[in-house]
């Protein structure tokens, strides 16, 4: 896990950090990361196995205080396509997983999978 996940959702949460901002440390993270993700992987197989093994990310859900804003958002800057729309909730496709947003007063993360 990354060590400054919990302080940057911190900071997002208590409006230090925007959703852009906070969105663009995580992409630079997982950019690095599969930059040596070859090495890493081969390292962290030689020295211990993971508890649960994983092989992907299904879903992103966020919780936002506007759902078409911010399904706008993400279909622009991110070429997310729309799989289902409500008026309390948005289901977005991200290749072969998927970005929900859930209506709320207060936005952050709602929970990954």
């Amino acid at each position: 896990m990354v060590p400054e996940l919990d302080q940057w959702f911190s900071a997002f949460e208590n409006g230090k950090l925007d959703r852009r901002g906070l969105l663009s440390k995580i992409l630079v993270t997982l950019g690095g990361a599969i930059g040596v993700g070859a090495t890493s992987n081969a390292l962290a197989q030689e020295t211990t196995k993971p508890t649960f093994p994983s092989n992907g990310l299904n879903h992103l859900a966020l919780n936002v205080t506007d759902v078409a804003r911010s399904r706008d958002w993400y279909c622009k800057h991110f070429g997310l396509t729309v799989l289902r729309d409500g008026s309390r909730n948005c289901f977005l496709r991200a290749g072969d997983d998927f970005l929900a947003l859930f209506k709320s007063s207060k936005p952050g993360m709602n929970h990954f999978c």
